[in-house]
């Protein structure tokens, strides 16, 4: 029960600091090309999920999904960058992240996902459920929330 607690609190505290950092929302949206999407998806194809890896909780990050699935506002609670990291939703499918700075809030839109087999998630109708981010051979279980419609 407790845990259920410290968990909602988290997700809520969470939110509210995405909504504070609105001086601090970056928006990289790089799928407008052909040429940038047929390269996300080849990226796609190749990356593998870490399924024998074990989940971490103490990732300083959360996961805002919009209410209509097109975007996550993705955000870096901690006083280190995240550099180089993939960023899974649903173990299925993955869209590369360069760099999100400390204390920054990004938004990704879900074209921008692709699983294996190059379809992206906008078009597959997927539901985004579970958040992951990958740094290295370490996977980490972000809070996420859904915001409310």
């Amino acid at each position: 029960m407790f845990r259920t607690l410290r968990y909602a609190l988290a997700i809520g505290a969470a939110a509210t600091l995405m909504g504070c950092s609105a001086g601090a929302t970056l928006d990289p949206l790089v799928g407008n090309s052909d040429t940038e999407r047929a390269q996300m998806a080849s990226f796609a194809a190749k990356a593998q999920y870490p399924a024998d890896a074990k989940p971490v909780d103490s990732f300083h990050g959360a996961a805002l999904l919009a209410h209509d699935g097109r975007t996550i506002e993705l955000s870096n609670l901690s006083d280190e960058p995240w550099q180089n990291v993939k960023v899974w939703i649903n173990g299925s499918f993955v869209r590369e992240v360069d760099t999100v700075p400390a204390h920054v809030t990004i938004t990704l839109h879900t074209s921008e996902f692709y699983d294996r087999d190059g379809d992206d998630m906008a078009h597959a109708k997927a539901t985004p459920l579970r958040v992951e981010v990958q740094n290295g051979d370490r996977l980490f279980t972000l809070h996420t929330a859904t915001e409310p419609s």
